[in-house]
Order: C-alpha cells, then structure tokens, then sequence
C-alpha cells in the first residue's frame, strides 16, 4: 500500500523487490494525494509496476486542502487499508498482511525473507514505536 504524493519515483526498486516474491503473492496499491489522474498516466512508474491498481482519490480529497499533517492524511491512509484489505492477490488468497509505504521507502531485505518474518509470528502487529 503506496500513499504518494504524485508519483513513485522508486518503482524500479519496488520492482526488483516484488521479482523476488512468490508469483501471484502480492497486490500493490497506490493512493497519489495530487491525484490518481496524474498517476494514471505516468508511464515510469506503469511500466515498472503493471499490476499496481491505483486508488481513487475522490471522497477524502478537498480542493486546496494539504494532506500532509492533517485529518486528510488519516482518511487517505483509511481509503487505502481499505482498498487493500478487500483485494485479493494473484494467487486469489486475501491478504494477511498490509505493509503501508511513502513515495520515499525503500525495501532493505527481500521479499522471500519479508514474508518468513512475518509468517513466524502470525496475527501479531509489526508495528513498532520508539
């Protein structure tokens, strides 16, 4: 689950990642918070991730209204645990695990050792404060 502001611009990062995850293991969405017609039409990012389904903007967006540090942020991310939890993956498996990423993350270990970690601990959160 991508929440960007325009664009992706590590898509071919995320790429490389998913190469490396079983076929049909994972589903990508991307809400964009400048809009999903601009993400839409960026072919950089389509090309690198072809399977991404891009969530609709419309409902939580308000003209002029930042979404960075506002209410507007939590509805977008809500917009988009949504969108996510009621997809299934390729392989036709519901998702069981939800990992939510700016524009600016990066993937520091592999897919195939992402999904052992959180297989030996299942229906425990991952989220962690410091």
């Amino acid at each position: 689950l991508f929440l960007t502001r325009s664009k992706l611009p590590l898509a071919p990062v995320w790429r490389a990642y998913f190469d490396g995850c079983h076929t049909g293991s994972y589903s990508v969405h991307i809400l964009a918070s400048e809009g999903s017609r601009e993400l839409q039409s960026n072919a950089s990012w389509s090309a690198d991730l072809p399977e991404a389904h891009i969530v609709n903007t419309t409902g939580w967006r308000s003209a002029g209204k930042a979404l960075r540090f506002s209410f507007h942020m939590v509805s977008a991310m809500m917009q988009l645990w949504k969108a996510g939890s009621n997809a299934f993956a390729g392989n036709g498996c519901a998702p069981r695990w939800a990992q939510l990423l700016s524009d600016s993350c990066a993937p520091i270990a592999s897919c195939a050792s992402f999904h052992l970690k959180l297989r030996e601990s299942p229906k425990v959160s991952k989220l962690r404060v410091e």
